[in-house]
């Protein structure tokens, strides 16, 4: 997420961080979510959104 230019936050990636206070590292993945925007706004279908236009 970052913020742009017009002071609106922008969801450009997810961070899925995996932590069980272990003494081991836990493991992170990132990724962008354009190719898989499609898949969240069908399965999120009940949150609300506001699409740049």
């Amino acid at each position: 997420m970052f913020r742009s230019y017009h002071g609106v936050y922008e969801l450009i990636g997810v961070l899925v961080d995996k932590n069980e206070c272990g003494p081991k590292p836990g493991v992170a993945l990132f990724t962008t979510i354009n190719d898989h925007i499609y898949w969240i706004t069908q399965n999120t279908r009940d949150a609300c959104y506001c699409y740049k236009s």
